[in-house]
């Protein structure tokens, strides 16, 4: 408990002669009076527990479902509610069950980032749709919620100078888009900060697209934080 003018001091402490080191705080937040709003962040890290199989997905927090690695297929109606289908994992990273192409869509948790290796419509290639995934926040209640990130691309074929990462809100039967965010191909961070009213279960989903003939890349979105009113 402190009191008005009093100082909340961090001292880090280093035990032995001759030892030295850096050390970084991150995520460090302060708050006052009651009890705090919850934050949802993703893992440092998750991997699967079984390959070829969702176990690990969705991500739980206090018990509840809360992150789900998500494909898109058909990836030409990303607004049915059905086309989203959980990765599985594959012993080192999260990827499609089925309709896969090239490994993609593959997908890493890596240093608290959502990070897909998507690519676009293929000549010939099954259905010739985009291989893509969503990162899936389901709402634990309803509410007004807050998702703050950046998102970043670096393609490794094709010449498409931007790419849309589309962010929507889906209940049992559709997803409606709420925010198109371009994204340069030069992996410069966008930001973004967006505020959706949410019912219990139903998802918020950070959705990258390639719709560009032959291209594929890496996104990266990055600094995920959901927040409640």
């Amino acid at each position: 408990t402190l009191g008005k003018g009093d100082e909340l001091v961090l001292l880090p402490r280093i035990e032995g002669m001759f030892t030295g080191g850096d050390l970084t705080l991150r995520d460090l937040s302060v708050s006052s009076g009651g009890a705090a709003s919850p934050v949802w962040r993703l893992p440092a890290v998750r991997e699967g527990t079984t390959t070829n199989a969702s176990d690990g997905n969705p991500i739980t927090a206090a018990g509840k479902p809360v992150w789900r690695l998500d494909q898109l297929w058909p990836a030409d109606q990303h607004i049915i509610a059905a086309h989203y289908k959980p990765l599985v994992w594959s012993g080192t990273e999260w990827v499609a069950a089925a309709h896969g192409h090239g490994g993609q869509p593959g997908v890493r948790v890596a240093d608290g980032a959502f990070i897909a290796g998507i690519r676009g419509a293929w000549t010939g290639v099954d259905g010739q749709q985009q291989r893509t995934a969503a990162l899936v926040f389901i709402a634990p209640r309803t509410g007004i919620y807050r998702v703050r990130g950046a998102a970043r691309c670096k393609p490794w074929e094709g010449e498409a100078k931007t790419f849309p990462l589309v962010l929507l809100k889906k209940d049992t039967q559709r997803a409606a888009e709420i925010r198109r965010i371009e994204v340069p191909r030069d992996d410069a961070p966008v930001p973004f900060d967006v505020e959706v009213e949410l019912s219990d279960g139903h998802e918020l989903l950070l959705l990258p697209l390639i719709p560009h003939w032959h291209n594929a890349g890496t996104v990266r979105i990055e600094g995920v934080e959901v927040s409640t009113k």
